[in-house]
Formats: C-alpha cells, sequence, structure tokens
C-alpha cells in the first residue's frame, strides 16, 4: 500500500490548523528594545521591552518596572511582566493596561462589517499578584467600536489559562489598509469614571463608561503587585485551539515590519558602507530586514565616539546622526562631525556599546 494511503488514528483525530494566531509574538520571544531584560522606572505609556505589546498608563498609577521575563508556564519560555514598583492612585479615566495592536488588513478574514462576520477567540496564560476580576476589551478602530469580557485570577502568584470567545462585527467594517484594526486591552487597573457600565460581548460605540467596563482588580495600589501574560492567541472561530509555535526566526522578522533596531548592542559592528558627501558630512545605507509597516521614524543615540567613520586605515570619531530619507526597505542616513575630504567611501560602525539605530512604524 502507497504510504500516502496509511493514516494512523492520531492523525485522523487531528486536524491541520495552518497558520490562525493573529497576534504577532504571542510567546514574548522577541525584546528588541532592552538589552537587560526590562525597563524600570516607567510612569508614561511606551512599548518595551517586549515587541508589539505596550504598557498603557498614566503618572498616578504609580512607577512601573516592565520585563521580559523567564517565568512562564510549562510549554514557553518567556512572559511580558509589569510590576509595580511604587503603588499610585488611578484618578477618574485612567487606566493602567497592557495592550497589543493588529493591522487592519489581517483582519480582513473576520467578514466584520456584514452579515456573515466571523467570531473570534483569545486564549492567554496569566499570572498575577493579586486575585480578583479583570476586564479583556477588544476596541476597533475602524468605526470607534468595542466589545469587553471578564476573566477571573483565582490565585495569586499561579499561572491560569483563560479563553474568551467574541461575536463578529457585523455592523462595520475594518478597512483593507496598514492602520491600527484591533487593540487588545489587559486592564490591571482602572479609575473611578472607567468602565461604569456593564461589560457587554456586543459591539457598541466607544465610550469612557464602556471602556474596560467590570474591572474591579486594582494592581497600581500593590507594593510589588503585578501581572504577567504569555501564549496570547486571536484566532478565527470559537474555539481555542493549542497555541501555535512559530519560529524565533520568523517571530522576529514579524515584528521587525513595525520596529527593527539595527545593530547588535555591541561595540565595533558595521552599520553600513559610507560615503563623504562633504568635509563634515557623512552617508550611509541601511536595508531593513523586511518591508516596514510605512515609512518609520528613526530614534538614535548621539554623542561623541557614538559612531566612527573608516577610510583606508583611518578612522574618525562622529557625533550626530540623523535621517536623510526614510523608506519602508532602507533608509538614508546622516551623520556629522569629522573634517576630513570628500569623495571618499568607506564604511561606518559603531564605536561604543550604548550605540543603537531604532527604526520605528508602530501603529
Amino acid at each position: 500500500m502507497a504510504l500516502s494511503k496509511i493514516q494512523t488514528s492520531e492523525m485522523l483525530d487531528t486536524p491541520n490548523l495552518g497558520r490562525r494566531n493573529l497576534v504577532i509574538n504571542g510567546a514574548m520571544q522577541v525584546a528588541q528594545r532592552n538589552l537587560n531584560g526590562s525597563d524600570t522606572g516607567v510612569t508614561a505609556s511606551q512599548y518595551g521591552p517586549v515587541d508589539r505589546f505596550k504598557c498603557r498608563t498614566h503618572s498616578t498609577a504609580g512607577t512601573l518596572t516592565l520585563a521580559h521575563s523567564s517565568d512562564a508556564p510549562a510549554g514557553f519560555d518567556r512572559s511580558y511582566r509589569c510590576t509595580v514598583t511604587t503603588p499610585g492612585t488611578i484618578q477618574t479615566t485612567e487606566s493602567l493596561r497592557l495592550d497589543t495592536l493588529i493591522e487592519a488588513q489581517e483582519l480582513v478574514r473576520l467578514g466584520h462589517g456584514t452579515s456573515d462576520a466571523t467570531g473570534f477567540t483569545i486564549s492567554f496564560w496569566v499570572k498575577s499578584s493579586t486575585t480578583g476580576t479583570y476586564s479583556l476589551n477588544v476596541y476597533q478602530y475602524d468605526g470607534s467600536e468595542q466589545v469587553n469580557q471578564l476573566y477571573t485570577i483565582d490565585a495569586s502568584d499561579t499561572w491560569e489559562y483563560k479563553t474568551l470567545s467574541f461575536s463578529g462585527n457585523t455592523g462595520t467594517a475594518i478597512n483593507y489598509d496598514n492602520g491600527a484594526g484591533f487593540e487588545v486591552a489587559w486592564f490591571l487597573s482602572s479609575g473611578p469614571q472607567i468602565g461604569t457600565n456593564s461589560p457587554s460581548s456586543n459591539w457598541a460605540a466607544y465610550t469612557t463608561a464602556n471602556y474596560g467596563a467590570g474591572h474591579t482588580a486594582n494592581i497600581s495600589a500593590v507594593t510589588n503587585g503585578y501581572l504577567a501574560i504569555t501564549g496570547v492567541q486571536l484566532e478565527v472561530g470559537s474555539i481555542a485551539t493549542p497555541f501555535e509555535h512559530r519560529r524565533v526566526a520568523e517571530e522576529l522578522l514579524l515584528c521587525q515590519r513595525y520596529y527593527y533596531r539595527h545593530g547588535d548592542f555591541d561595540d565595533r559592528k558595521v552599520i553600513a558602507q559610507s560615503y563623504r558627501t562633504s568635509a563634515t558630512d557623512v552617508e550611509g545605507v541601511v536595508t531593513f530586514p523586511t518591508t516596514m509597516r510605512t515609512g518609520p521614524s528613526l530614534v538614535a543615540t548621539s554623542g561623541t565616539n557614538y559612531y566612527r567613520d573608516y577610510w583606508a586605515a583611518n578612522g574618525t570619531n562622529l557625533t550626530t546622526v540623523t535621517a536623510g530619507e526614510l523608506g519602508i526597505n532602507t533608509a538614508i542616513l546622516r551623520w556629522t562631525g569629522h573634517s576630513r575630504t570628500a569623495g571618499h567611501s568607506g564604511y561606518m560602525r559603531t564605536n561604543n556599546a550604548s550605540a543603537t539605530l531604532d527604526f520605528d512604524a508602530e501603529m
């Protein structure tokens, strides 16, 4: 009998699930932004250190540490952890939450805005210092509509698996573009005017009273209070399937569509070939590993001795780097601070382990 005709009972019982997780970096493996694995003293909203996940906060929520943590449930080795190092008191319409944004064109498969709109399921692992009732909110940017559901953390300091299913939005379509489609938000704390209505699984216009409705846990008030998540998956349908593990290299490339750190956090690494366009300026071209979502902004370290331009055996320290042109595939960068003859080509390298070139195309 041909091998193609042989089927085991296990093969018959296991469907071919294919690519299904619409969340990028759900296993929290990629952390481009921070070499040390944590950002401390956080008082304002920011990405980092885990790619594709953002902490939304206010100064009244206290002082936070955001960590790319090695604490994780079985089957995972990393999580994203938010810890309140100095407690605060959440005010009025403010909140503390972790969220991830999903690009609009990736969500068109849900069929929103039609009678055939398909529901979706979000599953994740969560661990917290604080038991109680938590809100998970899904906001659709096109139409400014939202749904939310509650889940409970039953035991402190224990990894728990949660699944929540949501109906499709028959009323408002998601545009086929590269803007934000969904914001998926895990609330940690909320102010007295946030989410005062009852949670709703029916899509409705965004209001402050509906946002994070029903959330009661307050991690901001607890010294060293924390919440950690991993294994985040959003998939079409009403059933949570096993988490889709992707290769780290593949996950990194998906993350680099939105944010790319050029370099490997080390001293004396080549950045680009260079050309001296004048007696004081040097230009170089950086090619991105993947097409970015949109032309990015440049965030770079600048200062004496961060970069060095080499021509033949000669090297010159450079100071400021700026963007000449920023495309979706390449960037032309311009360094200033040398005094050499124009017209020579060479190469640019870092001259300090702290030198970084970041390209940001986040939503």
